[in-house]
């Protein structure tokens, strides 16, 4: 029977990535309700963290969690740097529908502006930071367990 450290482990890397891509819609949203009282823009919010945090959670955020336990890289900064760089590129790949309509120049002038990277530079570190939180990657006997195909 595996240390039972090393099952509450497992249990933090499946919730962390479960959670995390949630937490920057749901932030967001309780802003939004608690300024404008409307319980639909929190939902909104929530949708728009499930259509965008869950894909770039999956293809970049996945390989980028293994790789970073390979290279040791466990600290809550490692996370929200990393974070930050996921945010901005799903900032610019949230907007590439828009391609169809504009070309590369105006879809750059009018969907890829500092506010909008800014603000997924923030929705990011804010999910990586969540998923730091939950998963601690620092205990790395922990993690390693969890997440290795044996263990």
């Amino acid at each position: 029977m595996p240390p039972r450290s090393s099952v509450w482990a497992k249990y933090r890397l499946m919730l962390g990535f479960l959670l995390a891509p949630l937490v920057p819609g749901v932030l967001a949203g309780v802003f939004a309700l608690v300024q404008q009282g409307s319980l639909s823009v929190l939902l909104f919010d929530i949708g728009l963290a499930l259509l965008l945090g869950y894909p770039v959670g999956a293809v970049l955020g996945v390989p980028l969690f293994a790789l970073m336990q390979r290279l040791h890289l466990a600290r809550m900064y490692h996370y929200t740097l990393s974070g930050s760089a996921l945010g901005i590129v799903s900032a610019f790949v949230g907007n590439v529908d828009k391609l169809r309509f504009f070309s590369l120049t105006d879809y750059c002038r009018y969907y890829v502006t500092p506010r909008t990277m800014l603000l997924g530079a923030l929705m990011g570190m804010v999910a990586t930071t969540a998923f730091w939180i939950i998963v601690r990657p620092d205990r790395r006997d922990e993690v390693a367990e969890a997440s290795s195909p044996e263990g």
